[in-house]
């Protein structure tokens, strides 16, 4: 994922949609400013065999208003996982 200068991811986690499974921390991993290639991850194992899940990615616009941390936008996007 390749991000303009100004804008920074503040939070991301995996969510399950098909049913409550907690919040799964997702941790970037940047190769060249403000590029991040890859985050490791741990997902639960659930009873449904297809469940939904979404990833939910917090993007910080710092250029809007630096007094207050900046603008925010979250992505939402959701996947399956298969057994």
């Amino acid at each position: 994922m390749k991000l303009p200068e100004a804008v920074t991811i503040g939070r991301s986690e995996i969510v399950g949609e098909s049913m409550y499974m907690g919040r799964i921390p997702v941790m970037w991993e940047p190769s060249e400013q403000p590029q991040y290639q890859h985050a490791n991850i741990l997902l639960g194992a659930c009873i449904d065999p297809n469940m939904l899940w979404a990833l939910r990615i917090q993007l910080i616009d710092n250029r809007v208003n630096a007094a207050t941390d900046g603008d925010t936008l979250w992505l939402h996007l959701p996947f399956q996982s298969h057994r």
